[in-house]
């Protein structure tokens, strides 16, 4: 594939994202998209951080066994930002 958008990685990858558009005020927020192509588990992880739940959102497409898309977005996961204060870590 020759679009630099995209990039084959096997095995582990790391991916620092720097400084994406997380608050409210922005027109919209940065998304990482995250495209898993395998025979038993296809699908977009998206991921955008909720500034008012103060964690990321994990959502995908929900589809059907023919590849039709029945509900776009679906949060799948919650996962809180941690901070410094004692009642707010896992």
């Amino acid at each position: 594939m020759n679009d630099p958008n995209y990039a084959e990685l096997r095995g582990d990858a790391r991916i620092d994202w720097m400084y994406p558009s997380i608050y409210p005020q922005h027109a919209t927020r940065s998304r990482l998209k995250i495209n898993i192509l395998h025979t038993r588990a296809s699908g977009t992880l998206i991921i955008e951080f909720d500034g008012g739940r103060d964690g990321f959102i994990i959502s995908m497409d929900r589809t059907n066994l023919d590849g039709e898309v029945l509900k776009e977005h679906e949060e799948v996961a919650f996962v809180p930002a941690w901070n410094e204060e004692e009642e707010n870590q896992p």
